[in-house]
């Protein structure tokens, strides 16, 4: 599983780093950029990225729309501007057919789970609709997606 250099919660500019990019991995981590679009190394580069790593900016669930991700395999976008999981999930099941792994968590439409029934409920349902769209998903929100029924302790 790969992780951002930065953990979610500190304050932006105490974690801007420079981009890093490896070729040889296919991977992508421009994690507290303060992003609000996808950066040109990314757009021109779509269909070799198999690990992009974008936690900590301003990226909403319209950044997917117009881009197709072939080799895709890990998309964490922890910490970002996601409202609407179930328009994004659309996008990327058209636009990441080979998508295993997708991070969300911290995003104002991420449904996490709080040690009530309700809420355990909601993230049940999250999951199972993810995993409908995404039919190769293998780890959601750093948590191994094995069915539908899956048990949230």
């Amino acid at each position: 599983m790969l992780h951002s250099r930065c953990v979610i919660g500190r304050k932006p500019n105490l974690c801007h780093n420079k981009p890093v990019e490896d070729s040889l991995l296919g991977l992508i981590d421009f994690s507290n950029q303060n992003l609000w679009r996808l950066p040109d190394e990314v757009i021109n580069n779509a269909d070799q990225i198999q690990h992009l790593i974008l936690d900590g900016n301003e990226l909403d669930e319209s950044v997917w729309q117009h881009i197709r991700f072939e080799n895709l395999r890990t998309l964490s976008l922890n910490a970002n501007k996601v409202k609407n999981i179930g328009v994004l999930v659309q996008y990327l099941s058209r636009k990441c057919p080979k998508l295993t792994f997708l991070s969300l968590i911290g995003n104002p439409g991420w449904p996490y789970p709080i040690h009530n029934l309700n809420s355990k409920k909601k993230y049940r349902a999250y999951i199972q609709s993810i995993k409908k769209m995404l039919p190769n998903l293998q780890f959601l929100d750093s948590m191994q997606v094995r069915c539908h029924n899956k048990k949230i302790s």
